[in-house]
C-alpha cells in the first residue's frame, strides 16, 4: 500500500496526489493508494474547503484510511521528522526553521526512503525506490519536478467528472477565441487570518498593475478574466484598463479550476490554487506571471529560486520590478 497523508485544500491536495502517483506509476504501478483526510478537521471546516477535493475530478480510484498503517519504526521516525521545525519556532527562530529543516529533510533522505517514509514539507527531493512494504508519504511536495514527467496523466486526471455547464458555454468560447489572461487575486485568508498574514505575502496592486503592463507589452487586445475570493474588493479597488469579465462567485471548485485553466495566459497570485491553473493550460505559448516573493519566512534565502516557480516564468517583486 501506498499511503498518503492529505494536507490542505485543492491546490495543495493536487500537488501531493499528483507526487504519489507519478512515484507509483514509475515503482509500483500494481500497488493501490490509500489517502488519509484525517488531519483536514483540524485544519478548517468543509466550508472553507477543507475536504476531499480530489473526488470532484478524473482521478484514478484511491482507498481513504482514518489513520495509516506503518509500522513502529516508520511512525516514529515521522514524529521525529517534525522535531527540529517545531523547537526553532518554539524559541523564536521560525526566521530560519524552515531553512534548517528542508536541509535535515533533504540529508535524511537516503534513510527515510530505504524505510519507506518520503517527507519532504519543503521543496524539492528525489524519492528513490524501496522495498518497504508499505510506503507512507508525508508532505507538501509543491514542485512540478515530483510528477512533469506524467504531465499528460495529470491533465486528464485533473479535469473536472461534472460536465460543462451549458449557461458558460459563451465564457468559454470568448476565452478560447481571445487572448485571454486569467488574473488571480488571493485576499480571504491572507488578508483576515493572522496566522496567514505572518506567513505569505499579499500580492498588492503595485504587482497586478505592473502584471497588467508587461501583458499589454506582449499581447494584443487581452481578455482578463478576474478569479478572486474577494470579488466585491476587486471590482471596488481595480482597474484593469481594458476588457474584463469577472467569475460570478457561484461556481463549484472543480468549475472554478475549469475556467481558469482554459485561460491562454497568467498572472498568478502566490497560491497553489492559482498555480494549479496555469499548470492545467494546454497552450503551450503561455506567459505567467509571477510574484517573486511567495512566502515571508522561505526554506532558501533567495525565494525567487524556490522549487515551486516554472522555468519561464516572469517574477516581479514586491517593489513592482521584474527581476
Amino acid at each position: 500500500m501506498i499511503y498518503l497523508k492529505v494536507r490542505g485544500r485543492l491546490g495543495n491536495q493536487f500537488f501531493q496526489y499528483a507526487t504519489v502517483e507519478c512515484y507509483k506509476e514509475k515503482y509500483f504501478p500494481n500497488e493501490e493508494i490509500a489517502l488519509d483526510f484525517s488531519d483536514l478537521k483540524r485544519l478548517g471546516t468543509e466550508e472553507d474547503g477543507f475536504v476531499d477535493s480530489l473526488k470532484n475530478f478524473n482521478v484514478p480510484p484511491y482507498k481513504t484510511v482514518d489513520k495509516i498503517d506503518g509500522n513502529a519504526l516508520q511512525k516514529l521516525v515521522i514524529f521525529f521528522m517534525k522535531v527540529p521545525n517545531a523547537f526553532l519556532r518554539l524559541i523564536g527562530l521560525k526566521n530560519i526553521a524552515d531553512r534548517c529543516t528542508y536541509k535535515f529533510e533533504k540529508f535524511m533522505q537516503p534513510f527515510l526512503n530505504k524505510i519507506g517514509v518520503f517527507y519532504m514539507i519543503h521543496g524539492y527531493c528525489e524519492f528513490h525506490n524501496t522495498k518497504a512494504k508499505n510506503k507512507i508519504f508525508y508532505g507538501n511536495f509543491e514542485s512540478s519536478k515530483y510528477f512533469d514527467e506524467i504531465r499528460d496523466n495529470i491533465l486528464e486526471m485533473y479535469t473536472p467528472k461534472e460536465p460543462i455547464n451549458k449557461d458558460k458555454i459563451e465564457l468559454y468560447d470568448k476565452i478560447k477565441n481571445s487572448n485571454s489572461v486569467c488574473i488571480t487575486i488571493r485576499r480571504g485568508d491572507f488578508v483576515q487570518n493572522e496566522q496567514f498574514k505572518s506567513i505569505h505575502y499579499i500580492c498588492d496592486e503595485k504587482y497586478f498593475y505592473k502584471a497588467i503592463e508587461i501583458i499589454k507589452q506582449k499581447i494584443n487586445n487581452p481578455l482578463f478574466v478576474v478569479f478572486s475570493d474577494d470579488i466585491k474588493w476587486v471590482k471596488e479597488n481595480m482597474d484593469f484598463g481594458s476588457e474584463a469579465i469577472y467569475e460570478s462567485g457561484n461556481d463549484s471548485l472543480a468549475e472554478k479550476i475549469r475556467e481558469m485553466s482554459m485561460c491562454k495566459n497568467f498572472i498568478i497570485s502566490n497560491s497553489t490554487f492559482s498555480w494549479w491553473a496555469q499548470y492545467l493550460s494546454k497552450n503551450d505559448d503561455k506567459i505567467v506571471i509571477a510574484p517573486n516573493e511567495w512566502k515571508k519566512v522561505a526554506y532558501k534565502k533567495d525565494c525567487s529560486k524556490l522549487d515551486i516557480y516554472q522555468d519561464k516564468w516572469i517574477r516581479i517583486d514586491k517593489n513592482g520590478q521584474v527581476v
